[in-house]
């Protein structure tokens, strides 16, 4: 799938959740535009708003690369191994909390995990656990501390994930101030029919990259920036925060509200 259209259809998607929960964000036909104009057309009875997202990793874009990453490894390594027509199983891969896997090891690493577990496959009703701490100590493929096989039950399908830990860190006002200062260097770029240009900052709380609990702080700061209306979001909780955001007078256009 071209990266341009994955990216379109997780913020398409993005959109379609908060919209269970923010009635605001119901307010007409989300339309994807094409750079330099905001990711969306809002269109409706009145004069479009263009609506600019951007995805916010509290533990940083790092973190975010790194489960990307090992999650498309062990999407690989459950592919080699269920072509091999063995039993349907759930496995549980245990990264090192410091280890950035690269592109390079999509070739070694599945092959390793799939090897490991097709010679180790439970009989039914049973698990195990290979781990670097056992004696005699396993190889394991780098970056991996242990792998768990799980074939308790006649399971229909292959489960395959890479549990995540962490604590979940406050998110302050500075942090989103400096989304907002990045995303308004881009506003003097659009050129559409937009009178107004909304920004919408997400933590979607699905992975620990993207853990995040806003601070009172956070809510009760005003903000600096080029956009009409700015709002932080997460999903997991479900929660949007319309955010007191005020145009600098010396960058007002025809766009700013007073202007």
């Amino acid at each position: 799938m071209n990266p341009n259209t994955r990216t379109r259809e997780v913020e398409r998607a993005i959109i379609e959740r908060i919209q269970l929960f923010h009635e605001p964000l119901r307010i007409g036909t989300f339309e994807p535009q094409d750079p330099p104009e905001p990711d969306f057309h809002i269109t409706s009875h009145k004069a479009p708003i263009g609506l600019e997202l951007t995805r916010f990793f509290p533990l940083g874009e790092n973190r975010k690369r790194q489960e990307s990453e090992q999650d498309h490894i062990v999407a690989l390594a459950r592919e080699i191994y269920a072509g091999r027509g063995l039993p349907v199983l759930n496995v549980r891969v245990n990264w090192d909390y410091s280890y950035l896997p690269t592109k390079r090891d999509r070739g070694s690493i599945p092959e390793s995990l799939a090897a490991i577990v097709s010679d180790n496959a439970p009989s039914i009703g049973g698990q195990i656990k290979i781990d670097l701490c056992d004696e005699p100590m396993p190889v394991l493929p780098p970056g991996v501390n242990s792998v768990d096989i799980d074939r308790m039950f006649d399971y229909e399908f292959h489960l395959w994930q890479s549990p995540r830990y962490e604590f979940v860190p406050d998110i302050h006002s500075d942090e989103i101030q400096s989304v907002i200062d990045l995303k308004s260097k881009k506003f003097s770029k659009y050129n559409g029919p937009c009178d107004e240009i909304w920004l919408l900052i997400v933590a979607e709380g699905f992975a620990p990259s993207s853990f995040g609990r806003p601070t009172d702080e956070l809510k009760a700061h005003k903000y600096q920036g080029r956009f009409q209306r700015a709002f932080f979001a997460t999903l997991l909780p479900p929660q949007v925060i319309d955010l007191n955001v005020k145009v600098p007078t010396n960058q007002a256009s025809s766009r700013d509200v007073g202007a």
